[in-house]
């Protein structure tokens, strides 16, 4: 892919509403639109690497994981999670229900 085309396809990402995230065959994350970045106030240096687990209340760590591994098993998945989200007051952490769409690439 040419740098413009690149360019492109991340500004498009970025102009998602909802968070758009690639990660490895480890589950780790590679690639991810700004919308992640403003939901959880992590820079780009924080985000790269973590599990998607991890953005999501304990309680709902298992079904993550089921999710994921279901993903790289058949292709797709769906899954609806309560998961951490920064409100107004900086510091604090609110919840938010997420639904997981999940398909390999």
């Amino acid at each position: 892919m040419s740098p413009v085309d690149r360019r492109l396809v991340e500004r498009s990402l970025d102009a998602l509403d909802d968070v758009f995230y690639v990660s490895d065959a480890d589950a780790r994350l590679v690639h991810w639109n700004q919308r992640l970045n403003d939901l959880m106030r992590m820079d780009d240096d924080e985000l790269r690497g973590m599990c998607p687990e991890e953005f999501f209340r304990p309680e709902n760590t298992e079904r993550v994981r089921a999710a994921v591994a279901e993903a790289f098993e058949t292709g797709e998945t769906l899954a609806e999670a309560h998961g951490w989200t920064v409100e107004l007051e900086e510091g604090e952490l609110g919840g938010a229900r997420f639904v997981f769409d999940t398909r390999p690439v």
